[in-house]
């Protein structure tokens, strides 16, 4: 079994973490964590 991630994989990876830098950042995440409230928007 070959378990090294497919350049689809690592593609994916790179989008979904360019998609929530963007559109919900750390920051953002910690103080709707704090809050512990998380908009129905997210």
């Amino acid at each position: 079994m070959n378990f090294e991630a497919s350049c689809e994989h690592d593609l994916l990876r790179e989008t979904v973490g360019d998609f929530f830098a963007r559109e919900l950042p750390e920051k953002k995440i910690r103080e709707l964590d704090r809050a512990r409230k998380i908009p129905r928007s997210v």
